[in-house]
């Protein structure tokens, strides 16, 4: 059904739409966009700096896993790994609580393979852009390939922050010692490196010389320096194999007794070093065997050049004794002030522990008082003590572990900033190193390569020493800034705790408000005295310390001047016996007699540095093997300690065993210690006499070398003399066959003598100036020198002087001080008489040699024109010149050669004595002013007239 009627209600409306529309603008989205580019820049390089920063942060943390930043860095320590330059090397991770700390260099070798082959000696890749020290640094260095499989010393890392961290004072004990022996063995390794590096250094040098001359070629140089380094090597890797196979015989032998195992192992160590050291003394012998077969050098020039190499490297082992005194000492005080920083902490922590007791024992008096009083019951007061006591060893605990936390997470920092440090300052010592040996090559200095590397060694390990104290300072300072922030954390909860106490006896019904205010008071007035006297014992304790030091610090001197009384006292007998020896030798000669002196007391030196060594080892050794049995009866005494903190954790019984053992350890440990003490005596006393007499061996050895050398020269020139004499004898007899004219001989030989006298004079006169020009040289050294030590030792007197003043060190420090910086002046000084003085010997006796070489020379000289002016004037034929030569060699033995030497030589002289004859003759015609004579009144004439 249809509505027509709405159609009409239909209305059309119309209205109005608001809308908002965007109208695209083309310059402001450009503008927009670059806005918007710049700023994602911003935030992007923000982005990227904190990224950095986190990177080295954790790359500080964990060097390793950051091995792409440090490719440049191990690029050149590649390239320093060298002959002349120590070996650079990182340390394996070291361990704290558990944890590591560091690196070793384990690590490196994937770096270390990248730069596998990529550096060759003597050579660089196209196009790298490099200055003369990287040139010069790269010069001395070797193929990767050679330095990977070298023995490499370890960097010492360890410092005082491993000491401090340790439970108690017998592991803090063991680790200084350790680390002590660890520094020993460094020592020794870098010193025997040292000799062996010095000796491939110098005999380079003293062939680069001579091949400057033409004498030697550059490749057979650089061939046999190679050839010398791998005979070490080879010697070095067979001992070290043999060192191996019997460790693991002598593991399985000795299985299941560990003290005999140590025993024996000592004894292999003792073994194979002296197997070391033999094949070091027989490695000079070998180069001059090498030299002799295959350099091309005449066998004086060989031994001219290993006697100056000997001389060299017995400076060098004269230096690396008093360098490995110096060390020793260095090591024995840096020892005893550790013990002394060390017995003060352990000081404050065993009042640390006090001080619990200290604060509950302050409230018993009090508490007596209201028992007294009848104020408290008994029980009341022990369950508040107890209560209280409980607390404050939970608080106490609780601060021990957290301390011991923070403790570990600073050493693990501390370790890694010294690391870096170390690594930094071997990276720097390598460098120096390579850069002096490149200069030294350059210039050819020897003497003042001898002189000047061992002092850049010394200047190097004195630097290295200054760091680690500096080092350990600073963790020493760090370390207690830690204890005080903990310390004060520790005793503001003991505060609260007090109060909270204080408050649980304000509740007890039976106590007012002053009695409260009383026992506050009284244990106020405890506690105070309990501070004052532990401020007096650490007071008392601060000077026993120092007192313990300067006695420690005499004690030392002593031993210091007994131990070089004992080595002039053996090395004086040593020589009394060999000069004893050689008085009754009387088939050698003064020279050889003061060759075989100089020989013994180089010898002596080596042999009285190497005891010294050995001494110093196996004692440090010993001490560690101590320290370990101390560390078990400083655990049984914390446990004794702890439990009488907790008295009622063990029993009265409980306690006795525990006592009871510890008294039976530590009388066990005294039985063990004196037993160690002298089995080390005796097993030094008898390395002692086998090193003797292993010297009085090579010494009987070199006489018989000496006296055969002696004999077979003597036989020589005792057939020498005698062809000469046959000859004479001959020529003489030529003579008086040609009627010489008596005044021609008496002329000859007045004027041979004549000569003799004057080359007499001369080279006396030579040798008294010259001897006088070397003795002011050496006054003018020897004063320089000892205005030189006279400044150093007032500086460091002054500079030590004042470190004193600022520690506040007491009269007597100050007298110690001046006493040992008298002995140290004195010693220098007697030091550099007997240096000068064994210079000034050296320089005599080679100016002696000289000057008697030079002599013979010319005797020899003359006497050859004596008999070829004798013979000239008889006018000897060819024929009668070799037959007066075949007659003397075969009345003497002579071989043909010599014969023939002997005729060409004479002929020779006797045509130039013609010549000069003759001129003579014309002169003293000339002069009394006469013409010649005829031919057939000469007397050579009238020696042809007569044979025809």
């Amino acid at each position: 059904m249809a509505y027509p009627f709405l159609e009409e209600l239909c209305l059309t409306v119309q209205f109005e739409l608001d809308r908002t529309e965007f109208t695209i603008d083309a310059p402001w989205i450009i503008g927009a966009f670059f806005l918007g580019l710049i700023i994602s820049g911003v935030i992007t390089a923000i982005c990227i700096i904190l990224c950095f920063k986190d990177a080295e942060r954790k790359k500080e943390a964990c060097p390793p896993c950051f091995k792409c930043f440090n490719k440049q860095h191990d690029e050149e320590v590649a390239m320093l790994v060298s002959s002349g330059a120590d070996n650079i090397t990182t340390a394996s991770y070291l361990e704290i609580g558990g944890k590591r700390i560091g690196r070793l260099g384990k690590d490196d070798k994937k770096g270390s393979a990248k730069n596998k082959g990529s550096l060759k000696t003597g050579k660089r890749d196209k196009g790298m852009k490099t200055d003369k020290r990287d040139e010069a640094v790269e010069k001395w260095a070797e193929p990767v390939e050679a330095a990977k499989n070298k023995d490499v010393p370890t960097l010492i890392t360890s410092g005082m922050i491993y000491i401090l961290v340790k439970k108690n004072s017998a592991d803090a004990e063991q680790e200084m010692i350790k680390q002590d022996l660890d520094e020993f063995n460094k020592m020794e390794q870098d010193q025997e490196k040292q000799k062996d590096d010095m000796l491939i250094k110098l005999l380079k040098l003293r062939l680069k010389k001579l091949s400057e001359k033409g004498r030697v070629s550059e490749p057979y140089l650089a061939d046999l320096v190679q050839q010398i380094t791998d005979d070490k090597k080879s010697s070095q890797a067979v001992v070290d194999s043999e060192r191996a196979e019997n460790e693991e015989e002598l593991k399985k032998k000795h299985a299941k007794n560990e003290k005999e195992l140590q025993e024996a192992l000592d004894n292999l160590d003792t073994d194979c070093n002296q197997k070391l050291r033999q094949l070091n003394k027989d490695q000079q012998e070998n180069i001059r065997q090498k030299l002799l077969r295959t350099s091309g050098l005449s066998e004086t020039e060989v031994d001219d050049l290993m006697e100056k190499l000997r001389q060299n490297m017995a400076e060098l082992e004269r230096k690396r004794g008093l360098e490995q005194a110096r060390q020793a000492r260095a090591l024995a005080e840096r020892l005893e002030k550790r013990r002394q920083i060390l017995e003060f902490q352990r000081l404050q922590e065993a009042q640390n522990q006090e001080a619990v007791s200290g604060e509950v024992e302050a409230f018993i008096e009090p508490f007596d008082k209201l028992l007294k009083e009848g104020k408290i019951i008994e029980r009341q007061k022990n369950e508040l003590l107890d209560q209280y006591e409980k607390d404050l060893i939970a608080i106490h605990k609780r601060h021990e572990i957290d301390s011991m936390r923070q403790q570990q997470d600073l050493a693990e920092k501390l370790q890694q900033r010294r690391e870096q440090r170390m690594r930094k300052l071997a990276d720097k010592h390598a460098k120096e190193q390579a850069l002096h040996l490149n200069k030294m090559e350059k210039e050819v200095k020897i003497e003042e390569f001898v002189k000047s590397y061992p002092d850049l060694l010394q200047q190097q390990q004195l630097e290295l020493e200054e760091i680690q104290t500096e080092l350990d300072q600073t963790e020493i300072q760090q370390m207690e800034r830690v204890k005080m922030q903990l310390d004060k954390e520790k005793d503001g909860e003991i505060m609260e705790k007090r109060n909270k106490f204080v408050q649980t006896l304000s509740s007890i019904g039976q106590l007012s408000e002053s009695d409260v205010n009383k026992i506050i008071k009284l244990h106020d007035i405890r506690m105070n005295a309990f501070m004052a006297r532990q401020k007096e014992e650490r007071a008392r304790m601060t000077a026993k310390l120092q007192e313990k030091w300067e006695q420690r610090m005499m004690k030392l001197e002593l031993e210091s001047q007994k131990d070089s009384a004992d080595r002039e006292t053996i090395q004086e007998q040593q020589m009394a016996t060999v000069k004893r020896v050689l008085s009754s030798n009387l088939e050698l000669t003064d020279e050889a007699k003061k060759k075989i002196l100089l020989e013994h007391e180089r010898n002596m030196e080596a042999l009285n540095n190497e005891l010294q060594r050995s001494r110093m080892k196996q004692h440090l050794s010993l001490e560690h093997k101590l320290s370990q049995r101390r560390s078990r009866l400083a655990e049984l005494q914390q446990k004794k300690e702890q439990a009488k903190l907790e008295r009622k954790a063990l029993t009265e019984k409980e306690i006795k065993a525990l006592e009871d053992q510890l008294a039976a350890e530590e009388e066990k440990y005294e039985v063990e210690r004196q037993a160690a003490l002298s089995a080390l005596r005796q097993k030094l006393a008898k390395e002692t006499v086998a090193a003797l007499a292993a010297q009085e061996n090579e010494l009987a050895a070199l006489i018989g070398r000496l006296e055969a050398g002696h004999a077979r020269r003597e036989a020589i020139l005792q057939k020498q003399d005698m062809t000469l004499q046959k000859l004479q004898e001959k020529l003489e007899s030529k003579l008086t066959e040609g009627a010489l004219a008596p005044s021609w001989a008496d002329q000859i030989i007045q004027q041979h003598y004549n000569q003799l006298e004057h080359i007499n004079s001369t080279v006396q006169h030579n040798r008294e100036h010259q001897e006088r020009v070397l003795t002011e040289k050496m006054q003018a050294k020897k004063l320089q020198r000892q205005r030189g030590l006279e400044e150093q030792i007032v500086k460091e007197t002054h500079e030590d002087l004042m470190k004193r003043r600022r520690a506040g060190a007491s009269k007597a420090s100050q007298v110690l001080d001046q006493f040992l910086m008298e002995q140290r002046h004195q010693k220098a000084m007697d030091e550099l008489e007997r240096e000068m003085k064994l210079e000034l010997e050296r320089c005599k006796d080679q100016l002696n040699r000289d000057l008697h070489k030079e002599l013979e020379s010319e005797l020899e000289e003359q006497k050859s024109q004596l008999l070829s002016q004798l013979a000239a004037a008889c006018n000897l034929s060819s024929a009668e010149i070799n037959e007066a030569v075949d007659t003397a060699v075969a009345d003497t033995g002579a071989d043909g050669r010599a014969a023939k030497k002997l005729a060409k030589e004479l002929r020779q002289e006797i045509n130039k004595a013609k010549t000069s004859m003759d001129l003579m003759e014309d002169d003293e015609e000339e002069e009394i002013g006469i013409r010649p004579k005829s031919a057939a009144s000469r007397p050579k004439s009238s020696l042809r007239k007569k044979k025809s």
